[in-house]
């Protein structure tokens, strides 16, 4: 051996592979919840003093405050310096509607008096510097009809009401005040489809308290300031005719701190203030508020008469022409050859539509149905003609409100073949886009979520608009039914909002209502109504079902004061927030029906209509029971035989068998069933709404 020690063998020592720890969470003991250290980053906002960020925070605020102030003044700051010289594009008349609220009011002796106070100017009058500084108005006089009132509404920034005390007995001010008529019934209608909509700004003018005694005029004017602040809470104090200066202040305060109602926020509208016809083309003139974003290839909507295409736009920078329009076409086009199917042969239609022998009346069976032995005895059987009688029941009579009575002239298996049965109608499952009909082949259907479509939307108008708000611009609207506009009302405003991009894509629209006004008219399925939706206004023929949160929703026949529930239609696509006001032709004339809001816009809604077939136990041994009058014909009770029966009583039951040839079957149910019950047989088939081109469709001439 050698003497010298022994040397250490490195390559001998064991190491351990770093990644091959136990398990994920030893290196998170190791560090032992310690983290690096960031890098300290100086950004330049940290490099100005205090003094200086104190400063540029106040600049940032007051700049917000003036730009806002100027809008509520009517002022484009958006502009700038392509401000025009003269001021043309500075201010923004305000719109203010004047509005009789009992019928006894003098609007015109308000207005001259309100005009006397402004100050006047070249074209317009200016509220006084008391009141609000270089402010143009405008007063209208909205007539005493709803038609009128929904309109002007849409486009007032400020609303008067005036309350006359002109001819009230003094001597029920106190005794009986609900005969004075602060508002009358129109009033309160008015009042219901304002706040319905959307109510603008509102400043209330008492009129004729000098026609009161002098001792009673305090009472008078303290009775309505009741019934007014009671309508109007969050508004000023009701304000005498007399006091023009406070009604002027009123004025300018209300329009100082107003803001655009939110239907109205996301897109742009005008007041036309003038027309002008060239040929078919009509060319209407106004300054544009709203969003303010509009561009000449958008289309553009005329509340009453539809939508249109613009030729030209007239702007302060000059004339743009529609190079690239938009096409009108609501309908998608379909592939005709989608539904294409093999015709089936004249063999197997006759297989599948086999007619009804039918019994005659005067024919009495030879003999009874067979004997069933758990039954242990025969039924005696009515004649054919009972069976027959029984089904002539008036509605009233019926036990149930969607009871159908079982058809003598066809099979029901034929009758009723475009129903089916349910196991559950609110776990089984429904196929939406099963046996659609052909429109439905013309629907356009988003993917995305309704608001999140209406974002991109509005992003996407906003980028390519040509126009800002409170600029006075020209339109030159294609193609417009010319006649139409002269037949309607002269009063009437004539309102052009923007039509958003996909607002014009026909799809199903569902709205949320609830009933309003008189319960005692009655609303039945696919009856026509009048729908005032945004700036829109047309007439359509609903269909009624339940508000929920299923899948599947049930059909009403009648739309009841029994809650909210949803109507649906055929129409374009419509971005909400947008309230709905409803109304009917009735025999004293158009009536408030309904009021509610724009729910989604979505063609796979399965809206389910349920009817039933009854039938009445004959003989009873505990469970089971020999049920007739639900069918006529064995053919047809084999046919629904897999559908599963129920009582009024709450059992579940099946169908047996046949028994006999005049529809008597045999069924089991889960309990002990009573001769007073009644059997049913649900079944179920998907309903559609109306196909009515005529809302989506331009008025013509």
């Amino acid at each position: 051996m050698s003497s010298k020690g022994s040397n250490h063998k490195s390559h001998l020592k064991q190491e351990n592979k770093p990644f091959k720890h136990h398990g994920k969470t030893q290196p998170k003991k190791k560090i032992q919840g310690r983290t690096a250290i960031a890098p300290h980053v100086v950004t330049d906002w940290v490099k100005v003093n205090k003094s200086d960020r104190l400063n540029a925070a106040l600049q940032k605020r007051k700049n917000k405050r003036e730009e806002l102030s100027m809008k509520r003044r009517g002022i484009s700051s958006s502009k700038g310096d392509e401000m025009d010289i003269e001021g043309r594009f500075e201010f923004i008349p305000k719109i203010i509607g004047i509005l009789d609220m009992n019928g006894r009011a003098d609007i015109d002796r308000l207005k001259n008096s309100l005009l006397a106070g402004c100050e006047q100017n070249e074209n317009s009058y200016i509220l006084p510097k008391y009141a609000a500084k270089n402010m143009p108005i405008s007063f209208v006089h909205i007539m005493r009809d709803d038609l009128h009132v929904i309109n002007w509404c849409k486009v007032v920034d400020m609303l008067i009401v005036v309350l006359s005390c002109n001819g009230i007995d003094v001597a029920q001010v106190k005794t009986d005040p609900d005969k004075c008529d602060a508002f009358d019934a129109k009033g309160y209608d008015f009042l219901s489809a304002m706040k319905s909509q959307g109510l603008p700004p509102v400043l209330g003018v008492l009129q004729h308290l000098e026609t009161v005694p002098a001792k009673k005029q305090k009472d008078v004017k303290k009775l309505f300031s009741r019934y007014y602040e009671s309508e109007f809470p969050e508004t000023q104090k009701l304000i005498p005719e007399e006091k023009q200066e406070n009604i002027l202040r009123g004025i300018g305060n209300t329009l100082f701190y107003t803001n655009e109602m939110m239907w109205k926020e996301f897109r742009s509208y005008l007041l036309a203030e003038k027309i002008d016809v060239r040929g078919n083309d009509l060319e209407v003139s106004g300054y544009i508020k709203g969003s303010g974003f509009l561009n000449v290839n958008q289309i553009v909507h005329v509340t009453g008469f539809g939508d249109f295409v613009l030729s030209s736009m007239t702007i302060g920078s000059g004339v743009i022409v529609n190079e690239n329009p938009q096409s009108l076409q609501a309908e998608n086009e379909p592939d005709t050859f989608v539904a294409e199917q093999t015709w089936p042969t004249e063999q197997e239609l006759a297989e599948a539509f086999s007619k009804l022998d039918v019994v005659p009346t005067d024919h009495l069976p030879n003999e009874l149905i067979d004997e069933d032995e758990d039954e242990g005895a025969a039924l005696e059987l009515d004649q054919p003609s009972q069976a027959f009688e029984f089904q002539e029941r008036k509605p009233e009579e019926l036990d149930f409100p969607d009871e159908v009575e079982t058809p003598s002239d066809q099979p029901a298996r034929v009758r009723f073949q475009k129903y089916r049965g349910l196991a559950s109608f609110r776990t089984s499952k429904w196929d939406p886009y099963e046996n659609l009909p052909r429109e439905y082949a013309k629907l356009f259907e988003f993917k995305e979520p309704n608001h999140i479509i209406k974002k991109y939307t509005v992003d996407e108008t906003k980028e390519n608009s040509q126009t800002k708000y409170g600029e006075y611009i020209f339109l030159l609207i294609k193609d417009f039914p010319i006649n139409a506009l002269k037949n309607s009302p002269q009063t009437l405003p004539l309102i052009i909002s923007s039509v958003l991009p996909h607002e014009r894509k026909l799809t199903v629209l569902n709205f949320k209502l609830e009933r309003w006004g008189n319960p005692d008219i009655p609303l039945k399925s696919k009856e026509p109504l009048i729908f005032h939706c945004g700036f829109r206004r047309f007439v359509c023929r609903p269909i009624y079902s339940e508000d929920t949160t299923a899948d599947k929703f049930k059909y009403l026949k009648e739309f009841k004061d029994e809650g909210s529930i949803i109507a649906t239609i055929f129409a374009p696509a419509m971005f909400g927030p947008a309230n709905v006001l409803v109304y009917k032709e009735t025999m004293d004339g158009v009536e408030q029906v309904a009021v509610g809001a724009l729910h989604s816009f979505d063609p796979k809604r399965v809206v389910i209509k349920r009817i039933l077939l009854t039938g009445y136990p004959l003989k009873i041994h505990k469970r089971k029971a020999v049920v007739r009058y639900m069918f006529l014909d064995p053919k047809d009770i084999n046919y629904f035989k897999p559908v599963e029966l129920f009582t009024k009583a709450g059992l579940r039951g099946n169908i047996r068998e046949s028994l006999g040839t005049h529809g008597y079957m045999k069924c089991v149910f889960n309990d002990f069933i009573k001769h007073g019950d009644i059997i049913c047989l649900p079944l179920y088939r998907r309903v559609f709404p109306v196909w009515d081109a005529s809302i989506w469709a331009p008025v013509s001439n």
